[in-house]
């Protein structure tokens, strides 16, 4: 639990952790450590519904990615409890147009390089690093593009935001670590863009959690709303034991099929609504290389074309 906090606090910057020490006391507790041992210290003790525990569907379709299993060996008790396939190493594009996708916009890049040069979106887990520790594991929702090639490649660029308050010679051990060109993920689900059935679209929110090596046969969830007591809302990490994980996905774990996306141009921008609602708009900053054309020069071009 120590180490654990020690891990937080060291992830943030010296403002953050002075800001949240002010917050810790003005809720009446003496420091910010004790503060933090509150949120870390809640494990759920209710009575789950007497079902059989949570897992995902069996993915059948393969990909000829390596394997990356043994680099996040603390992960993979929880993935086996959720009958979720093995880690695939997958690369990330950093140059040109698909390697300047949108941060955190990764449903909607995904989509849009499947509707613009064929493919498909496929959704499924991110896995990574949680700053410079080896020691935490996020694994988080996320999407890539299969090329009409069937390869699965990343297109949306990483979030580095948590690496910018350590040292350059930590930055660099941690991009020798995981690579700007390399993600890690665990596909759940192939969707068709712009053939099929009208009907078809598969849409999965799934829980953000976190392993950690250091707090044993626990594991951190980041936000769990059907889970948590009111009381117990908006607190950073919550830690459940690793054999009631499957029981907080049955409750967590929604899965929609939506109508295939629409598509509506908003200035240089694509928004995309699937089954009534809207994704998270996403884009791209970087023009082509092959043609030097930016994104919605082409989206326009292949709108006239077809039409």
């Amino acid at each position: 639990m120590e180490t654990f906090i020690s891990n937080i606090k060291s992830s943030m910057s010296r403002q953050e952790r002075r800001q949240e020490t002010r917050n810790a006391i003005k809720k009446g507790f003496s420091s910010l450590d004790d503060y933090l041992k509150s949120q870390l210290n809640f494990s759920y003790n209710g009575d789950f519904a007497e079902e059989k525990s949570f897992q995902f569907e069996t993915f059948n379709h393969s990909y000829d990615n390596e394997i990356a299993n043994d680099k996040f060996p603390n992960v993979i008790p929880v993935l086996k409890k959720l009958n979720l396939g093995d880690i695939l190493k997958i690369p990330r594009r950093v140059k040109g147009l698909t390697g300047s996708g949108k941060e955190n916009r990764c449903h909607s890049n995904s989509v849009l390089c499947a509707k613009l040069f064929g493919g498909k979106q496929v959704q499924g887990y991110g896995v990574g690093f949680l700053g410079n520790s080896k020691n935490k594991v996020i694994v988080f929702n996320h999407s890539v593009w299969e090329t009409p090639e069937g390869k699965l490649v990343d297109v949306t660029k990483r979030n580095d935001d948590v690496l910018k308050e350590i040292s350059q010679i930590e930055y660099e051990e941690h991009i020798k670590e995981c690579p700007l060109d390399t993600a890690y993920f665990i596909p759940l689900i192939i969707n068709e863009v712009s053939k099929g059935k009208s009907k078809d679209f598969v849409d999965i929110t799934t829980p953000t959690f976190l392993v950690d090596s250091n707090i044993e046969g626990m594991v951190s969830f980041f936000d769990i709303p059907k889970v948590v007591p009111k009381s117990e809302m908006g607190k950073s990490l919550i830690g459940i034991k690793l054999n009631d994980t499957p029981k907080v996905f049955d409750l967590e774990v929604n899965i929609e099929t939506k109508r295939r996306p629409k598509f509506v141009k908003e200035g240089t921008s694509i928004d995309i609504k699937v089954g009534g609602s809207k994704f998270s708009r996403g884009g791209f900053s970087s023009p082509s290389i092959s043609t030097g054309k930016p994104f919605h020069r082409i989206w326009l071009e292949k709108q006239k074309s077809a039409a």
